[in-house]
C-alpha cells in the first residue's frame, strides 16, 4: 500500500478544460483524490477558432440553430451570476483550483507557445482533457510521458464530436454514457479505458442529461486516470462503428422536440444553483 502511494505521489498531472459547471462536476473527485499530483490547470476560454466574447457568440450563432445558441448563452450567464452572488459556492473549475492553490493558466488558444512552455516546465506524466473546446495538438500530448486522456459524453465509438448529449436525444437513443479514452490525432478515437452507461429518461432535457452524465463522469474519470497512471493501454475502439456529429442543425432540433425533449427548463437551472449553494 505504501509503495503504491509513493508511486502515485510523484506522478504529475496537467488538466486542460473549458472550466465550466459540467467540467467542475466531472473533475471534483479527481481534485479531491489527486490534489497533490495536479501541478497545473489550463482553462481554455477561446472557442474552436481561438476567439472569445462576441466573436465566439457569432461563431456559435452562425454554425448552429438560434435556440441552441440562446441555450448556451443563458446557461453561461446564469452560472456566472450565481458565482458572483454565492461567491462561497463552487460553480466553476477555477473555484476548485484556487481552493487547492494549484498553478493556473487562462488562455484563448490551447496550442499556443505559452501553453507549451507551461506544460513543458511541469513535465507531467499525464495530461487530462475535460471539455477542452479546441483540438489538443500531438506536440502537447507528447510532453506527457504517458500521453493524454479525454472524457467524452457518449458511448464511443458512436456519437463522437460535439454535443453528444444533444444528439442522442435528437436521434431517439434509449441508452448513452461516458467514455474515458486516450487522446489521438483523430477526434474521440483513442483506446478506451473506462465506459459507464446510463438510461435516457423520457422527455429529459439536454441540460439535465448532461448534468447526469457529468456526475457519472466524476467516478469514470477518476478510475481512468488511475488506470492510465498504472500503464493501462485501454481497449481499441471498433472504428467501423464510429459516428461523428457537429453543431446542432435545424432538422435535428425539430427531431429533438418531436421526441418530447427540450434544451432546458428554466426551473432546472435554478434548482441546480440552489443545490450547489446548499452543498457548500
Amino acid at each position: 500500500m505504501q509503495k503504491g502511494w509513493f508511486i502515485i505521489k510523484k506522478d504529475k498531472i496537467v488538466i486542460i478544460t473549458n472550466g465550466n459547471y459540467f467540467s467542475k462536476n466531472i473533475l471534483t473527485k479527481l481534485f479531491e483524490e489527486y490534489k497533490n499530483n495536479i501541478y497545473g490547470v489550463i482553462i481554455v476560454y477561446g472557442d474552436y477558432y481561438g476567439q472569445s466574447g462576441l466573436k465566439t457568440l457569432w461563431n456559435i450563432g452562425t454554425a448552429t440553430v438560434p435556440q441552441y445558441t440562446i441555450y448556451k448563452l443563458f446557461q453561461f450567464i446564469a452560472f456566472k451570476i450565481a458565482n458572483l452572488v454565492f461567491y462561497n459556492s463552487t460553480f466553476f473549475v477555477e473555484d476548485i483550483v484556487k481552493k487547492y492553490n494549484i498553478s493556473l493558466l487562462l488562455v484563448k488558444s490551447v496550442n499556443s507557445d505559452e501553453v507549451f512552455r507551461f506544460i513543458q516546465k511541469i513535465s507531467p506524466k499525464l495530461i487530462v482533457s475535460v471539455s477542452c473546446p479546441q483540438r489538443i495538438s500531438e506536440k502537447l500530448i507528447r510532453l506527457a510521458s504517458y500521453g493524454g486522456i479525454n472524457i467524452h459524453s457518449s458511448l464511443l465509438p458512436t456519437y463522437a464530436g460535439l454535443a453528444p448529449y444533444y444528439w442522442v436525444l435528437s436521434k431517439g437513443e434509449k441508452v448513452t454514457g461516458i467514455s474515458v479514452h486516450y487522446l489521438t490525432k483523430r477526434f474521440d478515437a483513442g483506446n478506451i479505458l473506462v465506459q459507464k452507461t446510463i438510461n435516457i429518461e423520457a422527455k429529459i432535457s439536454v441540460f439535465e442529461l448532461f448534468k447526469k452524465l457529468s456526475y457519472l463522469g466524476n467516478s469514470a474519470l477518476h478510475k481512468g486516470v488511475a488506470l492510465a497512471l498504472n500503464g493501462d493501454k485501454g481497449q481499441p475502439q471498433d472504428l467501423l462503428n464510429y459516428s461523428y456529429y457537429s453543431h446542432p442543425t435545424k432538422q435535428s432540433y425539430n427531431e429533438l422536440k418531436q421526441k418530447g425533449h427540450t434544451l432546458i427548463r428554466f426551473s432546472e437551472i435554478f434548482k441546480t444553483i440552489i443545490e450547489e449553494v446548499k452543498n457548500h
